[in-house]
């Protein structure tokens, strides 16, 4: 048998054997993309249960950061009526007595400072102008 011969009589065994590997791989192939797919899936999910869990957090955070924010505007507010109360006494009694202290002074412009940085203003302010005018000893 001269070797034209044997690849005529093994040629159909070789296309059917290599018909049958290209199909395995191809299939092994498309079986691997579902791994992957299904990997990919599951991932997925873990990462959506992950979102689920931050936005709860987030929620939760957002009411907590309310509450010391509503707690914020009574403090600042009681804290405003605290110090109206304060650079009240303090400049009509330093007015009455017409004069006051390099220490009171300091004080006073301090605070008076503070009150119009929380949004004080009014009489407080006017107040304020007849003692600056007052003379400071010591």
């Amino acid at each position: 048998m001269s070797l034209s011969d044997l690849i005529a009589h093994l040629a159909p065994t070789i296309g059917v054997v290599a018909t049958g590997w290209f199909g395995m791989k191809a299939s092994k192939s498309a079986n691997l993309n579902k791994d992957q797919f299904n990997e990919l899936k599951d991932e997925l999910g873990s990462i959506q249960e992950s979102v689920k869990v931050v936005k709860e957090v987030g929620k939760d955070n957002n009411k907590k950061i309310k509450s010391v924010s509503d707690k914020l505007v009574v403090h600042d507010e009681a804290h405003l009526v605290t110090m109206y109360l304060r650079l009240e006494r303090d400049m009509t009694v330093a007015i009455n007595r017409g004069y006051t202290t390099i220490h009171e002074s300091d004080i006073v412009h301090k605070m008076h400072d503070s009150y119009k940085k929380l949004g004080g203003n009014g009489y407080i302010d006017s107040l304020y102008k007849k003692y600056e005018a007052l003379e400071v000893r010591n």
